[in-house]
């Protein structure tokens, strides 16, 4: 599958999508989320679809739960767009699939009472976090006052070996912030 196709197929889902950014051997899809039920629907189709133009499809099924957690998490406790970012860094060896979800926090609330985890054995949430943690190969949370981002990351085996820039050539070396 062609990015460009990919990026022009997608431009008028109800997810607004920038186009692929090329910086070195990293290559980027960025998708503003409306806060609505169908968020977390679309963020899996548009990063399994990123999978798929990079070869990875391998790692949808772990890539999409992991996204459906994330961007639910986000709608539950942020306010506004939700954002999901979803990253190939092929600059290092071996390759990895960054996977970033971001939200407004709407306050105190966001870390707050209702960000509880599960303290029942019975209980029918609070477990988003540790399930992430065991499919991603790392995770982490960054805050700031305008934003907090939940990101995980894949190591971006492909079948029968590892993908490294010198498999997946998509420029040089490139380096997440």
């Amino acid at each position: 599958m062609d990015l460009e196709w990919f990026a022009v197929n997608f431009r008028n889902a109800a997810a607004v999508m920038s186009l692929p950014q090329r910086r070195n051997a990293v290559q980027q899809f960025r998708w503003e989320l409306a806060s609505c039920a169908t968020a977390p629907g679309l963020a899996r189709h548009h990063a399994v679809g990123a999978l798929a133009c990079w070869g990875l499809s391998h790692l949808s099924d772990d890539v999409r739960v992991v996204v459906s957690e994330l961007v639910t998490n986000a709608l539950r406790h942020g306010d506004g767009t939700v954002v999901l970012v979803v990253t190939l860094d092929a600059g290092i060896s071996p390759a990895e699939v960054l996977i970033e979800v971001s939200d407004s926090p709407r306050g105190a609330g966001a870390w707050g009472a209702d960000a509880s985890g599960p303290g029942e054995p019975l209980a029918t949430n609070g477990r988003g976090l540790m399930i992430v943690a065991r499919l991603a190969h790392r995770w982490g949370v960054e805050r700031t006052r305008r934003r907090t981002t939940v990101w995980c990351r894949f190591t971006a085996w492909a079948r029968g070996g590892t993908v490294s820039g010198d498999v997946i050539r998509v420029g040089g070396v490139g380096e997440r912030p």
